[in-house]
């Protein structure tokens, strides 16, 4: 709402048109008092007495102090449309039985509301996920609008998780007929749930990914594969593979299980277990074998000559990828805390 300034205003008004044929025996009073604030878009009727044998009635702007005679407004009631009449000084000269006569000054002014807009910290999100949109503006009632369709939400938060385009409406307390609209809309995105395929890969002897994401977690019966992020990556063993990655957009998906067995028939004379281990890992040989440890720079860690079974110690070990090599196979070994 204005300010108002009325104090010099109202006594130039008076110097400028309080001059009359001299005192009347009548007093013209506009009845609504010398302040009127009305809402945007709206109309107010002023009225004098209606006893009085001609009217017409003026207005002072009250930013420049120039006086107007409103032209046709000669009846004892007139209309005031928020629009284009607001900050101004209104009253009205009548006449009767030759004597003229000015009337009390009012005041017109209209509240200021301040627009609406919709304010998010983010218009995409990932399905399953939701963001909060908030109103900025005017205090009052709501309403909010998914793709024009009334939500019937009467609250200046909305929490969201499904895609359109969502605009506000505020019905300020002071002017409750009136509504403030966002207008232009904010679209929210909602981007699927990737959904990641993995594969056995029998000639690689790999597991792999069947299409290429931003990034990529493996794991192996539950258990992350420490530094697994490539789209194929060696087996760790029989058992269970699941790959999660994460999209263009920051969204994370996670493969179906894929359970892997026989693969290493050719191999299947040679056990290592558990796989990944933290302490101690088993190895197991159906001939007798030079096993080595070794890390993934090469540089030997222990060796030791297995009939048929050993029990290592490995607790000692920085978790990451070592490799035993058996004969002239290499079996990786990961090692976690």
């Amino acid at each position: 709402m204005r300010i108002i300034f009325t104090v010099m205003w109202l006594s130039l008004l008076v110097t400028n048109v309080n001059a009359s044929n001299g005192p009347c025996p009548f007093t013209a009073l506009i009845d609504q008092g010398e302040t009127l604030i009305m809402c945007p878009e709206s109309s107010e009727f002023l009225s004098t007495g209606p006893s009085f044998d001609s009217y017409q009635w003026y207005r002072q702007s009250a930013l420049t102090l120039e006086t107007e005679l409103i032209a046709g407004e000669t009846n004892n009631i007139i209309e005031i449309s928020a629009l284009s009449a607001t900050y101004f000084f209104y009253w009205c000269e009548v006449s009767l039985d030759g004597c003229t006569d000015i009337s009390n000054l009012i005041f017109i002014d209209s509240y200021v509301f301040v627009p609406t807009t919709v304010q998010t910290e983010t218009t995409s999100i990932c399905e399953g996920e939701s963001t909060v949109f908030q109103i900025i503006g005017t205090v009052g009632s709501y309403e909010w609008y998914r793709d024009g369709s009334p939500l019937g939400i009467d609250s200046p938060t909305l929490e969201v998780a499904q895609a359109g385009t969502y605009t506000a409406s505020v019905f300020p307390v002071l002017c409750p007929g009136l509504e403030i609209n966002s207008g232009v809309g904010t679209e929210l995105v909602v981007h699927p749930t990737p959904m990641p395929v993995i594969f056995f890969n029998d000639v690689s002897n790999e597991v792999c990914l069947e299409a290429s994401a931003s990034s990529i977690e493996w794991f192996y019966e539950n258990s992350p594969i420490i530094g697994a992020n490539t789209m194929c990556i060696d087996l760790v063993g029989d058992g269970n593979y699941i790959a999660t990655v994460l999209d263009e957009f920051g969204c994370r998906g996670e493969s179906d299980v894929l359970m892997v067995t026989n693969v290493h028939e050719a191999y299947s004379h040679v056990q290592v277990f558990p796989n990944p281990c933290v302490n101690a890992v088993n190895i197991q040989v159906e001939n007798p074998q030079l096993v080595r440890l070794v890390d993934v720079c090469g540089q030997e860690i222990k060796s030791e000559n297995i009939d048929y079974s050993s029990h290592w110690d490995v607790s000692n070990l920085t978790s990451g990828i070592y490799f035993l090599l058996i004969g002239d196979r290499s079996f990786k070994l990961i090692k976690v805390h």
